[in-house]
């Protein structure tokens, strides 16, 4: 019953990058991730350099199974929006790292100049523990774990006793 009405409203905010993005995300609501897609990149196509857009099209793209051409979306969203630290986290977690090809430099530089967003610094801390796992540095990967959900914890109003 939705999808006609999304389909509607599709063909009638054509120019609309807020509404494609909606729609997009109504369509990954209900597990059309092809007609997602083609909303996302629409969105994309009228509002090239939004961060939201970049991260859409990737997440779609990875639902889509199409790891390399996410992989891509979030190396093009890194290198335009360096702060939006989620997309480094999304591209850890897309296959698995080797020592040949892996972002720990990038990633543990990011961590040596200083991140003051206190999330960004969790989710570099989690893409390092991944990577590093990954390499088979458990060691290490369980640092970069423990950092990033100390920096969570400490943030975190929840306390069991209430």
């Amino acid at each position: 019953m939705a999808l006609p009405l999304l389909a509607d409203i599709e063909q009638a905010q054509p120019s609309s990058a807020v509404a494609q993005q909606k729609l997009g995300e109504l369509y990954t609501i209900c597990s059309r991730h092809s007609d997602a897609a083609r909303c996302f990149a629409k969105a994309l196509e009228l509002a090239p350099n939004d961060a939201a857009c970049q991260f859409n099209v990737a997440t779609s793209l990875i639902a889509d199974g199409k790891i390399n051409d996410a992989q891509n979306a979030l190396d093009r969203l890194i290198a335009h929006h360096p702060q939006d630290y989620i997309a480094y986290y999304t591209r850890a977690g897309l296959k698995r790292q080797t020592s040949a090809s892996n972002h720990i430099d990038e990633l543990l530089a990011l961590l040596a100049r200083g991140i003051r967003d206190p999330n960004g610094e969790m989710y570099i801390c989690y893409a390092l523990a991944k990577e590093f796992e990954d390499l088979g540095e458990y060691n290490r990967s369980f640092q970069y774990l423990k950092q990033g959900a100390d920096n969570r914890r400490r943030r975190l109003a929840y306390r069991v006793e209430d």
